[in-house]
């Protein structure tokens, strides 16, 4: 006996495509596409030698 067999359940095509989300990878990011202005990228109140990267730089 198959107890997810359920006559009354409607599994016609025509009910299944109103509840379907339109997949969300169709718009891009902007990000991608336009690169961030050089000013916004670093800030000029951050010194350079600073920046955390290299740990055998003192």
């Amino acid at each position: 006996e198959n107890i997810y067999d359920d006559d009354k359940v409607d599994n016609s095509k025509e009910s299944q495509d109103e509840e379907v989300e339109p997949p969300v990878n169709e718009e891009q990011p902007q990000e991608e596409e336009t690169p961030m202005p050089r000013a916004w990228r670093t800030s000029k109140n951050h010194p350079l030698d600073k920046v955390i990267g290299d740990i055998n730089r003192k």
